[in-house]
């Protein structure tokens, strides 16, 4: 049901009644405003305090969401500049 016979084949022990590995729950954050990323970059401080994360992966998720912030005042400036432009 779950495995061809091809896939059981390659993989050694596979039946065809072996159901596909379940992945694990996807961490899903509201990123929508800088001040959304702001207090993610804390909750990841935070954690990272707590030895909850270790201090290179939260190094590596603060640095996205820097990127992420400076993405939103990028299209922040730009959506300004334009209402400025269409005034005059």
């Amino acid at each position: 049901m779950w495995a061809t016979g091809s896939e059981s084949a390659a993989m050694p022990g596979a039946s065809a009644s072996t159901p596909p590995p379940v992945q694990p729950k996807r961490y899903r954050c509201k990123l929508s405003t800088i001040a959304d990323v702001n207090r993610e970059m804390q909750r990841i401080y935070r954690e990272c305090r707590s030895n909850i994360v270790s201090t290179g992966d939260g190094s590596k998720l603060v640095h996205m969401l820097s990127l992420i912030a400076r993405v939103h005042e990028t299209s922040d400036l730009e959506a300004r500049l334009a209402a400025l432009e269409a005034s005059r």
